[in-house]
């Protein structure tokens, strides 16, 4: 008898340290294998938790103990579709292999283990006489159920019937017990959640393609297409992504693979989100509208289909075509909530509600972002939740309360780092940096503008290093350090010039002209004044106010103080309307200081 065998014996008895070990011994492979169902370390460990106390309960339907391997698999793919079903998007499926746990505990493990032992010795204490003693030489003294037979002269039957009445009143006694075993054995305290399950879920990865693809059945090439999928979106999540690139594109070229139509619009529409984070918006579009055609021809995939118009709403909020991303959000809650993809749907408002902030529409935005915070903590998933968290600030800002956004900045950069999404930290510290630049403290904003670039480039993520170079602009100008300003600003042009960004190009415009007003050039800062004003009235509202104050300044160095009131009666009255505090308090102090000067 092997080992494993002996230990799933003995926790089929109701032996909790038995079970202890099983748990430590898959504890790595299940939250690999659950993490690839639901794609949310949080919700994995909660499949992870379920699934060994609901084999503890069934453990005696396990006939052969060396099928434990498989068997647990089966319970940990049983548990992460019932979350799935409940709270998640369809993911796919892993299956990993556990490693054997060292058979030499530590002092705390040594205290687990006595305390452990003496509750299921009390346990077996309080089982009938016959029970009891069979328990006993089972369990304590380590017999076999052949010797335990031999030794009170009774059928190998009636010691099994024994122990398997035994253990049945021995569940409900011990059954604390295993949920502590569980919750103490399978949470790994010395290194980081995710670190740990991504790495395990990629070596799954890579070890159970490698023996599918060595001679693949059409079956093995859907359940590899499957694989691939799952490792690319773990890759992209890391922010490594030429890797993730890598493993989409790779896989095309795989025949089997290739061939499959629903395979193929996968890998797409993977590439395609891919592009998205490295914010090359028409790469994206091409590679989704792709996977959209052949999605819809397939039907019957709502989850992917939601997936893909969502990610056709960043494409168009990239470009500044917010018209164009409200139908393409609007249009993925419709099929997310037909297909009860709840964390699709709670993406997809907090995308809505990103357009009606860039509207001027701030309340609506700021009610809409607290909804979803409300709704992700539901969900229990931490991504979303840092990401509402955070664009939360971004409204508290707009109304002038300088202290919650701060607060909300700060918590959504704990939970991405505890997660460790470095997109969404380097955007928190360009918030933070954006934040500092409001209360003039430049050396603090220079600080975070640096950390949310040094994040962003080494993820590839342009439109965040775009975004992180025009504060450290604004930051220069504050310092009154003009040639580093214009070096900020040649880097950040460049790269919003590679994203189609038409937002960022305005904007750079507009730093642009602070910068020529800085260095009293109104002429040249009255030019680019010109050329952001259409478009802002267009498509960027919610910087008219920040548009109309540099307007009154340049008007000022033109010697024009009459039209620069009226500029800013024009901002004062749209951030009114706006809701736009913190733009509103920044233009009325001008104003006051316009009307004290003579003249």
């Amino acid at each position: 008898m092997t080992n494993l065998e002996d230990i799933v014996l003995r926790a089929q008895l109701g032996d909790g340290e038995a079970y202890g070990l099983l748990v430590r011994r898959f504890q790595d492979m299940a939250l690999s294998y659950a993490f690839s169902f639901l794609g949310d370390l949080e919700l994995a460990e909660d499949a992870r938790q379920e699934a060994f106390l609901g084999a503890y309960c069934d453990l005696l339907a396990l006939r052969d103990p060396a099928a434990f391997p498989g068997w647990f698999r089966q319970i940990v793919r049983k548990h992460s579709i019932a979350i799935r079903r409940g709270r998640r998007v369809l993911m796919v499926p892993l299956e990993d292999a556990a490693e054997p746990v060292s058979s030499r505990p530590g002092p705390v493990e040594q205290a687990q283990s006595r305390q452990v032992q003496e509750r299921v010795e009390q346990a077996i204490e309080n089982l009938p006489l016959q029970e009891r003693e069979t328990t006993r030489l089972f369990h304590l003294d380590g017999f076999s159920m052949r010797e335990i037979a031999t030794r009170l002269e009774i059928p190998e039957k009636t010691v099994k019937s024994r122990l398997y009445s035994a253990r049945e009143r021995l569940r409900y006694h011990l059954m604390e017990l295993v949920k502590d075993t569980v919750q103490d054995n399978s949470r790994p305290h010395k290194k980081p959640l995710l670190t740990a399950a991504s790495q395990e879920a990629i070596a799954g990865f890579e070890q159970e393609l490698g023996s599918l693809l060595r001679t693949p059945s059409h079956d093995d090439y859907l359940r590899a297409g499957d694989l691939v999928c799952a490792k690319g979106r773990l890759l992209r999540f890391m922010g490594r992504m030429n890797e993730a690139f890598a493993a989409f594109r790779d896989a095309l070229d795989i025949p089997g693979l290739k061939k499959n139509p629903l395979t193929r619009a996968r890998l797409r529409a993977e590439i395609g989100l891919t592009y998205v984070q490295v914010s090359d918006y028409d790469s994206a579009t091409r590679e989704l509208r792709y996977a959209r055609t052949a999605i819809r021809k397939l039907g019957d995939t709502p989850a992917l289909l939601a997936a893909v118009e969502n990610g056709l709403g960043m494409c168009a909020w990239g470009k500044g075509n917010f018209t164009r991303a409200r139908r393409y959000y609007e249009q993925t809650i419709e099929i997310s909530r037909a297909a009860r993809c709840d964390v699709l749907e709670a993406e997809a408002r907090n995308n809505l509600a990103l357009v009606d902030w860039k509207a001027g529409r701030l309340a609506r935005a700021q009610a809409s972002f607290r909804q979803c915070v409300d709704q992700w903590q539901e969900l229990k998933n931490r991504f979303g939740q840092a990401l509402s968290l955070m664009n939360l600030g971004i409204l508290e800002e707009n109304q002038d309360h300088a202290i919650p956004a701060r607060k909300c900045y700060l918590q959504s950069l704990k939970l991405a780092e505890e997660i460790g999404f470095l997109q969404l930290q380097s955007a928190c510290h360009g918030n933070l940096a954006n934040l500092a630049l409001i209360e003039e403290r430049w050396d603090e904003a220079r600080e975070e503008a640096s950390k949310s670039l040094k994040m962003a480039e080494s993820i590839g993520d342009r439109r965040s290093q775009a975004i992180a170079l025009e504060n450290l602009a604004l930051a220069e100008i504050g310092a009154r350090r003009f040639a580093e300003t214009a070096r900020a600003l040649r880097k950040a042009r460049k790269l919003a010039t590679q994203t189609a960004d038409a937002e960022r190009r305005v904007s750079l415009d507009l730093v642009e002209a602070e910068s020529l007003l800085e260095q009293e050039n109104p002429a040249k800062a009255g030019q680019l004044l010109d050329k952001a004003e259409p478009i802002l009235r267009k498509s960027y509202p919610l910087e008219l106010g920040r548009f109309f104050r540099l307007r009154a300044r340049q008007l000022i160095l033109s010697h024009q103080p009459e039209n620069a009131r009226k500029a800013l009666r024009e901002a004062l009255k749209l951030c009114e309307k706006q809701g736009n505090k913190m733009e509103q308090r920044r233009v009325t102090r001008f104003l006051q200081g316009l009307d004290k000067t003579p003249g």
